[in-house]
C-alpha cells in the first residue's frame, strides 16, 4: 500500500455531520478535527488522552498487515503532521513498523503547480509522478519477491532524546486535555 501524501493525522470519518474530504491547512480550518490519535503505525501511550493505540494494531494481532510506504512531501511532513509517523508522543524517534516504510521527499510540495500563488514567489513546479512510481515498483517487489526496499529517508533528530529532558506540561497542553477530553 503506498500512502502518499496523507500525513500522520487521518481522515474525518464515523462522526455525526464529518466531512471526510475536508482537511486543515495552516492557516484554515486549523481546529478541523482530522489530527486524531493514533498518529503513528507501532503501538503508543497518548499522554494528552491516556490512550493506548496504533494504526496497525489489528492487523498485527491478526497477522494481516500489508506492506506500506508512507510518502510524504515537505508540506505533509511539516503541515499534516507526518512527523507524527516518526515520532513517539513525546517526541523520539521511532523506528518503522515492522512491514512499513516512511519517506520524506524533500523540496516536494504537496500539490505540483506553476505560476504565481497569492504569494510574489512563483510555486513549486516539482510533481511527484516519477518518484511515485520508482516507489511503486519497489514496493511491487519487496511484497512479491522479499527484496528490500529503499532505506527510509526520514528525519531523525540529532539530539538527546525527548524523553531524557525534563518535560513540564505548558499552560496550551493543560488547555487542550481539558477541550479534547470535554469533546471526545
Amino acid at each position: 500500500m503506498i500512502n502518499w501524501g496523507a500525513g500522520g493525522g487521518g481522515a474525518f470519518v464515523n462522526f455525526r455531520f464529518a466531512q471526510p474530504g475536508r482537511g486543515p491547512s495552516q492557516r484554515v480550518s486549523r481546529w478541523y478535527p482530522v489530527r486524531q490519535f493514533p498518529f503513528a503505525n507501532q503501538t503508543l501511550v497518548d499522554p494528552v488522552t491516556g490512550q493506548t493505540a496504533g494504526r496497525l494494531e489489528r492487523c498485527t494481532a491478526t497477522g494481516t498487515c500489508p506492506r506500506i510506504f508512507e510518502i510524504n512531501s515537505s508540506n505533509d511532513y511539516w503541515t499534516k503532521v507526518a512527523s507524527a509517523l516518526t515520532t513517539d508522543t513525546v517526541g523520539d524517534d521511532l523506528k518503522d513498523a515492522s512491514g512499513a516504510r516512511s519517506y520524506l521527499i524533500a523540496s516536494l510540495p504537496h500539490m505540483a503547480a506553476s505560476g504565481l500563488a497569492s504569494c510574489t514567489y512563483p510555486r513549486n513546479p516539482l510533481g511527484p509522478g516519477a518518484i511515485l512510481r520508482a516507489m511503486l515498483i519497489a514496493l511491487d517487489e519487496w511484497a512479491t519477491s522479499g527484496k528490500r526496499p529503499p532505506e527510509a529517508t526520514s528525519p531523525v533528530s540529532p539530539t538527546e532524546p525527548r524523553s531524557r529532558q525534563r518535560h513540564k506540561p505548558t499552560r496550551a497542553s493543560r488547555i487542550f486535555r481539558a477541550f479534547y477530553t470535554t469533546v471526545s
